[in-house]
């Protein structure tokens, strides 16, 4: 269905990186070096009071859990379900790390998305050179289309985490301190692999995109500085292919072509970015969001193209074979795993994402 768009080239001309995020500050230190009067304890007492600002959710928060760190050697951090694994060296000093949890939700932006709890870690400001690794529990199951992803508070709006998910957890690279939380996001998963395991495509399906895994001229946008770093390119597409049951099918699409690309936080220094913002920035037809590993970055590249196509199918074992009015014919290896559909194109190294 989607061969023909092969022949587009993909003129991916980017350069830069994403930065990091800064965690706030602390909180000072008690200075008052007076006797304790009852009115001075009151005062004290007073005084932590207005100094904790934290955004978070004060009732229905347990108890903070502690646990001493040797920056050399690094550690394990365990508490309410959650872990985080913190790797050798990564910290600047022996720390002691505290650990709570709250299930008042109430106040937080998009609340309905958070799957039930949120956690927070301290001490505020607690940055690691040495990105660690947080598990935290999925308790929900979700709605067909949407995916639990590792999330952190960022002022009034949550930062969305490239996520591991391990089905009753997920887990994700952290830089610093602050609240986290488990959310179900719109879509599914786009992928660049794919398992062919049939099953019946029947029905109206939704696309999410195309990753272009096989071919074209996808230059690369860090010119060979950031070897860890990954680019691909692909379709962001929005529209509905529909499969009836008697073998015709029909399509009305928008295919707008992109490039996906990731940088570390290394790998912004080296391209002379302050940031992920900054990144961000240095590209009009490009969008990026900050990770604990880095940035996210979707490119668009050239104008979108709507069209429309028709034909036939029929499927024998895990393969469709598809008779497309633009296209031609077409066997796809594919796999329907309950809400979410993969086609692959193996000829040409076209994947593509759909959803019901």
């Amino acid at each position: 269905m989607m061969r023909w768009a092969m022949l587009m080239v993909f003129l991916a001309a980017c350069g830069g990186k994403p930065s990091a995020d800064s965690g706030s500050t602390g909180d000072e230190a008690d200075t008052d070096t007076d006797t304790d009067t009852d009115a001075d304890a009151d005062a004290d007492a007073d005084a932590d009071a207005d100094a904790d600002t934290d955004t978070d959710t004060d009732t229905d928060t347990d108890a903070v859990v502690s646990t001493d760190i040797d920056a050399a050697a690094g550690g394990l951090v365990e508490g309410y379900g959650a872990s985080l694994d913190i790797p050798a060296g990564s910290l600047a000093a022996d720390t002691t790390i505290t650990l709570s949890s709250s299930m008042a939700l109430t106040g937080l932006p998009d609340e309905g998305s958070i799957d039930g709890t949120v956690w927070d870690f301290g001490p505020d400001g607690t940055t690691f050179s040495i990105d660690a690794m947080l598990t935290l529990p999925v308790a929900g199951s979700g709605t067909p289309g949407l995916v639990p992803v590792v999330s952190w508070l960022d002022g009034t709006d949550w930062v969305d985490l490239a996520t591991t998910d391990g089905g009753s957890s997920v887990s994700a690279p952290v830089s610093h301190f602050t609240t986290f939380g488990v959310r179900w996001v719109d879509g599914a998963e786009l992928t660049c692999e794919a398992t062919p395991c049939g099953g019946d495509p029947a029905g109206t399906w939704t696309r999410e995109g195309s990753c272009w895994v096989g071919g074209g001229t996808v230059q690369d946008p860090f010119g060979g500085v950031c070897a860890d770093n990954t680019f691909a390119g692909g379709f962001v597409e929005t529209g509905t292919s529909t499969f009836d049951a008697g073998g015709t099918y029909n399509q009305t699409l928008t295919l707008q072509s992109v490039m996906w690309l990731t940088a570390s936080h290394d790998c912004l220094g080296l391209l002379g970015y302050a940031s992920c913002a900054d990144f961000d920035a240095s590209d009009p037809d490009m969008s990026c969001d900050t990770t604990g590993w880095g940035c996210d970055c979707t490119k668009n590249i050239g104008a979108p193209i709507p069209f429309t196509s028709q034909g036939t199918w029929q499927v024998n074992g895990n393969e469709m074979v598809v008779n497309d009015n633009l296209a031609g014919t077409v066997a796809y290896d594919f796999c329907v795993d309950g809400a979410t559909m993969t086609l692959d194109d193996t000829s040409v190294g076209l994947i593509t994402t759909m959803v019901q």
